[in-house]
């Protein structure tokens, strides 16, 4: 508070900071006004044949494993391992995909496919989660072999950039 004060004394300082001042207040109603207009991903209808964002995806890779995602903005993807980015490899790969489909994800070291098996609104997404229940459960449904593709350097890779955008 004292720097704000002792900016608006000095002249050369006073109209920079009332600029600055008049952007930050700007933008802070910008953003406002975006919030005040924006729809909750609930309350958009849910397509149940179409990966949407917000939507709990359960894919299935070559040799029968399957991983259950949901499809989120890219700064929710950090607060656990079941939300992946909408940005990274394999969330631009599901978006506005088909239930069923056989997709393509490309990574750093090559790409791999897996298929869409499900995609449901709001699974897990919102609600508090309780010890036992399946949003607890870990998001790989089953292990695979070892020697199978799932162990090749694709799917490391795929592992490690999965969640996040930049791979």
């Amino acid at each position: 508070m004292a720097e704000l004060r002792n900016a608006l004394d000095d002249p050369e300082r006073r109209v920079e900071s009332i600029e600055a001042y008049q952007r930050a207040t700007q933008e802070l109603d910008r953003l406002q006004s975006l919030m005040d207009s924006a729809l909750s991903v609930e309350d958009v209808p849910d397509d149940p044949r179409v990966v949407e964002l917000g939507d709990t995806v359960v894919i299935e890779l070559e040799s029968g494993l399957r991983e259950t995602y949901i499809i989120v903005h890219g700064a929710e993807a950090p607060v656990d391992d079941r939300r992946i980015s909408v940005e990274s490899p394999l969330g631009r790969a599901l978006l506005a995909r088909h239930v069923g489909e056989v997709v393509e994800v490309t990574v750093p070291e090559g790409s791999y496919r897996c298929t869409i098996r499900s995609a449901t609104r709001g699974r897990g997404a919102r609600r508090d989660k309780r010890p036992g229940d399946p949003v607890d459960a870990p998001h790989r449904q089953s292990r695979p072999s070892p020697g199978t593709a799932d162990a090749s350097a694709v799917l490391k890779a795929r592992a490690a950039c999965v969640r996040v955008a930049g791979c």
